[in-house]
């Protein structure tokens, strides 16, 4: 089970990299804003290279990236919830960050919660 954890957190570490790529340079974001998905999508690929054989301390550095990321997207969700708009547009971001956020939190608790493989 730990397997589909680690491709889980390699895809949506690829994802936020890759996303938030994509997202500065087609509305100018600021750099420091690019910079920290690189750290949240560097921590769960890292974790993922790294858990190959289970141990507390990997694993806790899969929840580590898991607990960033969902704090990240959370945040950004309940801006946008708080953030009152009547756009098309801004209602599809806001379910589908919404969404990825759920993901995340969900494989934090999947990091913690999965028993260890001997």
């Amino acid at each position: 089970m730990i397997q589909r954890l680690r491709a889980a957190a390699l895809v949506f570490g690829l994802a936020i990299i890759g996303g938030s790529i994509w997202q500065h340079f087609t509305s100018s974001r600021p750099v420091m804003l690019l910079l920290d998905d690189f750290a949240i999508g560097g921590l769960l690929i890292t974790a993922t290279i790294v858990i190959y054989k289970d141990s507390t301390r990997r694993r806790a550095l899969m929840a580590g990236g898991w607990g960033l990321a969902g704090g990240k997207f959370y945040d950004s969700f309940l801006t946008r919830i708080f953030t009152v708009s009547a756009s098309d547009d801004t209602l599809f971001t806001t379910l589908l960050i919404g969404g990825v956020a759920t993901l995340a939190l969900g494989g934090l608790l999947a990091s913690i919660i999965l028993p260890r493989e001997r």
